[in-house]
């Protein structure tokens, strides 16, 4: 029908839409016997892998993984710290500071 409601994908620059009443029951619910969108982001099934909560879960898995590997959190911060200095070494220099002198 006209009026059906369509769910958009949530990923930016994704434009796959679905109509609600087409999608499978065991993805909607329903009250007073009518379909509801379902809360929270909807991903269609290309970018569900790349969604933000699965980028989240994938990004502290990587991040708990690699503290693991230090006595605590705060040398697992100095050893970031350290390395983005290496990494930015113009970025290292206080505004007015150049070469050492004050």
């Amino acid at each position: 029908t006209n009026n059906e409601l369509v769910l958009l994908c949530d990923q930016k620059g994704c434009n796959a839409e679905y109509h609600l009443g087409c999608l499978p029951s065991s993805l909607v619910s329903e009250t007073n016997g009518e379909r509801v969108v379902p809360e929270g982001e909807i991903y269609c099934k290309s970018c569900a892998e790349n969604g933000a909560t699965t980028v989240l879960e994938k990004y502290f898995d990587r991040v708990d993984y690699a503290r693991s590997h230090y006595s605590c959190s705060r040398a697992y911060v100095i050893s970031l710290l350290e390395n983005q200095m290496r990494a930015n070494p113009e970025g290292n220099i206080r505004s007015g500071e150049k070469n050492g002198n004050d």
